[in-house]
This record gives structure tokens, C-alpha cells and sequence, in this order.
């Protein structure tokens, strides 16, 4: 009986220790002339469990009217890479079976609404508890025409004063961000940098997915 509440304990108090880690999620892109490269950083506990996803390639093909992105994308297994044809046949399937099969298409918007109910639900309760640790946006550009260049940095600017109001509704900031745009006057140019980290607790977002999976749960015995 002494074994068992010692290991109940320790049981909990290792629970409770898990719930106050921080996952730290870190999102960085570098755009230099006709080059683009992606590197998502997901870590936690001083950077002793990381898990890094490098796209060092984007390009977009276009197929029959539509634009498709194609990247390579590196993970620590190795490269992985992506095509286009999956998502035109995706699409394709979707449109087959809303011209062929309506009444199967209308039950599969019902349960997209349905889904798309719950993760808003989940996406919600995740960033009531997300915090970002650094946000750094500098964008270089420049026209050979300084008036072109002084009309897309005043439009560059309204954007991302636009984007940082709305990421600030949601998400709660422990440093005031860097952003800055930066005109070259004669000269062809358009650079991007950014970083920026988030930080949430392993306990929300256990507590947020026991929340999803309970909904998921109830909504099955209700239809049942």
C-alpha cells in the first residue's frame, strides 16, 4: 500500500512538472533575390528535445490556370519532397464528387463544418495560452523609380502595422517587436527576414486536446 501512494505521488507531482514545461516554436524565413528559405524549429526543455523542418526551396508551377506550390523539405530523417500532383488530384476528386455525387458532398460539408467547429474550439484554447517571445520582421525593398519604391515601402508598412494588431489581438507579447522596412532608392531589390518565437505550456495544450478529443466524444454519442 506504501509502494502504491509513493508511485501515485511521483506519478503526479511528474505530471504536474510536464504541464509547467514551455514548447517553444520557432518560425524563420529569408527571402534574397529569388531565393526562399523556411526553417521550423520546435523545441523544449533548453533545447534538449528539438525537432527542426528546413524548406530551403519554393517555386510554384502553374497547371491548368491554377498556382501550386512545390517544395523540398528537410527534416532530421532526411529530405522529403513534395509535388503538386497530390493536391490537383485531391481537387479533382472534390469536384467529381460534387458534380456526380451531391447528396455524398453535401455529408462531407456537414462534417467539415462540424470539424472545423472543434479545432476552432482547440485553436482557441491554444492561444488563450500562447506568448510570443520575439517577433523580427525587416523587409528591404527598392525600384529603380523612387516613387514606386516610397509608394511600396508606405503600402509595406500599412501591412504589417495591419498584421501586428491583428497577431496582437490573440497572442499576448513578451518583447515589443522589431519591425522595420528599408528603402534602396535605384536599384532592384526586395529582402525579407523573419523570425519569430512562440512559447505555450505543455498542460494547455494537453488540457486544449483532452477538450477536443471530449467534444469529438460527445458529438459521436449525440449522433448515435
Amino acid at each position: 500500500m506504501h509502494k502504491e501512494l509513493l508511485v501515485l505521488w511521483a506519478g503526479i507531482v511528474l505530471a504536474y512538472m510536464l504541464s509547467r514545461v514551455n514548447i517553444y516554436i520557432s518560425l524563420t524565413y529569408w527571402r534574397q533575390d529569388n531565393d526562399d528559405h523556411i526553417i521550423v524549429d520546435v523545441y523544449l526543455l533548453r533545447k534538449l528535445i528539438c525537432y527542426t523542418i528546413t524548406i530551403p526551396v519554393i517555386k510554384t508551377t502553374d497547371c491548368t490556370g491554377i498556382v501550386w506550390l512545390v517544395s523540398e523539405i528537410e527534416t532530421a530523417k532526411g529530405d522529403v519532397h513534395t509535388h503538386a500532383e497530390r493536391e490537383r488530384r485531391f481537387i479533382q476528386n472534390l469536384w467529381r464528387i460534387y458534380l456526380h455525387y451531391p447528396r455524398k458532398f453535401r455529408r462531407m460539408l456537414r462534417q467539415f463544418r462540424y470539424f472545423t467547429r472543434l479545432y476552432k474550439a482547440f485553436v482557441r484554447k491554444v492561444l488563450a495560452s500562447l506568448y510570443c517571445e520575439r517577433l523580427y520582421w525587416k523587409t528591404t525593398f527598392g525600384a529603380e523609380d523612387a516613387a514606386v519604391t516610397g509608394i511600396a515601402v508606405g503600402a509595406l508598412w500599412a501591412v504589417k502595422g495591419l498584421a501586428y494588431h491583428t497577431v496582437r489581438q490573440r497572442v499576448k507579447f513578451s518583447k515589443h517587436p522589431e519591425i522595420a522596412v528599408v528603402p534602396v532608392f535605384g536599384q532592384q531589390r526586395f529582402e525579407v527576414n523573419f523570425q519569430c518565437i512562440f512559447r505555450l505550456r505543455v498542460g494547455n495544450v494537453i488540457t486544449a486536446t483532452y477538450s477536443l478529443f471530449n467534444s469529438k466524444r460527445k458529438g459521436a454519442e449525440g449522433s448515435g
